[in-house]
């Protein structure tokens, strides 16, 4: 039963599947849904079995534990689409720390005479969150899709927009078959500026 309302309800939510990805999370809308249904009505099966020895207490009558029962499901339901996008906002968090460093790495890289594809794969060697992200576009041309078929699909999934930024530049020189290093700076200088400003702001 849960697994039927988990199907009819999925449509209502056409952000989820991207938000599943950007988030890490391999399940499909319909898997989530039916995991968080199934959780929810646990949670608010045993928070309402609380409230029952409370009421019987304050001898109330009992019938109000079925709004009590619909309200936590709905709370915790909502919390569970909550967390989604928190683990977004996580994970966006832990790539601008490090975004900077990893684009100018990459840059380094490319003024040292490597190719594009080289550059990538050196940078998804080293550590860190971003250098992870760029080791996902790198095993997704391992697969056979082409560089620019690759970066653009990592644009559309990055949590991050610092990320999404230098992604663009390195896809946009690439269609346009101009150096990619020129725009590459920019934008890292670019980033750097909106970086010391957040710092400023936030001193």
């Amino acid at each position: 039963m849960i697994q039927i309302f988990a199907n009819r309800i999925a449509p209502f939510f056409p952000s989820l599947k991207r938000d599943l990805r950007i988030a890490h999370l391999p399940a499909t809308p319909v898997q989530y849904l039916n995991a968080s249904l199934k959780a929810n009505v646990l949670y608010a099966f045993l928070f309402t079995f609380f409230f029952f020895f409370v009421l019987q207490k304050a001898r109330l009558p009992k019938l109000v534990l079925i709004p009590i029962f619909v309200m936590l499901f709905i709370l915790f339901f909502v919390y569970s689409l909550i967390k989604i996008k928190s683990r977004i906002r996580k994970r966006e968090r832990e790539i601008n720390k490090e975004v900077v460093f990893v684009g100018r790495y990459m840059l380094v890289k490319l003024y040292s005479g490597r190719p594009l594809l080289n550059a990538l794969i050196e940078t998804a060697k080293s550590r860190g969150v971003a250098a992870k992200y760029i080791r996902e576009i790198v095993e997704e041309i391992g697969t056979g899709r082409t560089i620019e078929d690759a970066l653009n699909n990592a644009i559309i999934y990055s949590p991050s927009e610092k990320l999404r930024k230098i992604l663009f530049q390195i896809n946009n020189a690439l269609q346009l078959g101009i150096d990619v290093t020129r725009p590459l700076e920019s934008v890292l200088e670019e980033i750097t500026k909106e970086d010391e400003l957040e710092i400023k702001k936030y001193g």
